[in-house]
């Protein structure tokens, strides 16, 4: 019956399932962190555990990677004026374009570990984002350049280095797909991640305590809706002779009634 309650407190509503995924990984951050002296266990994941370094660098690699290559672009409502002039200007972008590359290149391993990706704040497809911001940004400093054989040597390798940090974060997103893939396969049994079985039982008593403050968070309209859903999702394992007709009875008793705890399974350490 518990499990029906939660079915229906994630399809009733917004965002309950969203944040409590938040909760789960911040949950197993905070155990983890206890265990960094010793050596990790082998995870489903390919990355690695993110600090709050790792937290702050990612939106600061964000505005660098905006920076560093639209420094030669126009600047909006400048009537056409950049940071940068592309004479001087381009190469100093390609050399920060570049180093941009590699604080990303970095940061990939921990991205999905970090605050910023259960909220769906930095997806592989910023990368993507950044691969073709920066190849167009490249591309473009030859459209507006107007050619000057003493300044071209410079002007043409900043402007490689650009798009050639474009091609290296196209590159880098693949990477960053297979790491998202893996770590929402991860989310579906987060426990295995948890570096020291013996943390298991203060991980279920942090989440419990997650699912009986679900009352403080909800509105009564939300709570109606919820009861409301679990009717719904009894009616429906009744008519399939999943569950009794005494079952289904029990189980509708209104909120709050039957607290909701975290789902235990065998966790998978090694």
């Amino acid at each position: 019956m518990r499990d029906v309650s939660r079915i229906a407190l994630f399809a009733s509503v917004q965002g309950a399932a969203e944040e409590y995924l938040v909760a789960r990984r911040a949950t197993i951050a905070e155990l983890n962190r206890r265990r960094t002296a010793a050596p990790p266990a082998p995870s489903r994941s390919s990355g690695k555990q993110a600090t709050r370094l790792h937290d702050v660098l990612l939106p600061v690699a964000f505005v660098l990677a905006i920076i560093s290559a639209g420094s030669t672009l126009p600047v909006p409502r400048s009537n056409g004026d950049t940071i940068l002039q592309i004479v001087g200007g381009s190469l100093v972008s390609g050399i920060a374009t570049v180093l941009v590359l590699g604080l990303l290149v970095w940061l990939e391993p921990y991205r999905t570990s970090t605050y910023w990706w259960p909220r769906r704040a930095w997806p592989a497809a910023m990368t993507l984002f950044f691969a073709i911001y920066w190849i167009v940004a490249g591309v473009s400093i030859l459209w507006r350049w107007e050619p000057n054989p003493y300044d071209a040597a410079q002007v043409y390798f900043g402007a490689a280095l650009i798009a050639g940090s474009g091609l290296g974060a196209l590159m880098l997103w693949r990477t960053a797909k297979r790491n998202d893939l893996a770590a929402t396969q991860t989310w579906q049994g987060l426990e295995s991640d948890i570096l020291e079985p013996g943390d298991l039982p203060e991980y279920y008593q942090k989440m419990d305590e997650w699912w009986r403050r679900v009352d403080t968070w909800t509105s009564p309209e939300e709570r109606e809706q919820i009861v409301l859903a679990r009717r719904e999702v009894l009616a429906q394992l009744r008519a399939s002779g999943i569950i009794s007709e005494k079952q289904a009875q029990a189980g509708d008793r209104g909120w709050g009634v039957l607290p909701i705890l975290e789902v235990r399974r065998v966790a998978i350490v090694s």
